[in-house]
């Protein structure tokens, strides 16, 4: 991988991780409540490690 494109891939993967996700909780909160969006928010970590079992066959330790 040369230089430029590695460049461009450190700004990309911050746009996507941060950036849409925040996007996309904003407007998602313009059709349900704060209280629905914190539990999906505070649920996603869960989600991510349940997805990654069984997926990827990820090790989930307590």
């Amino acid at each position: 991988m040369n230089l430029p494109s590695s460049f461009a891939l450190v700004f990309l993967v911050p746009l996507c991780g941060i950036f849409l996700f925040r996007m996309f909780l904003l407007r998602g909160l313009d059709y349900t409540s704060a209280g629905e969006a914190g539990i999906l928010a505070g649920a996603t970590p869960a989600i991510t490690a349940l997805l990654a079992m069984m997926a990827l066959k990820e090790p989930v330790y307590p």
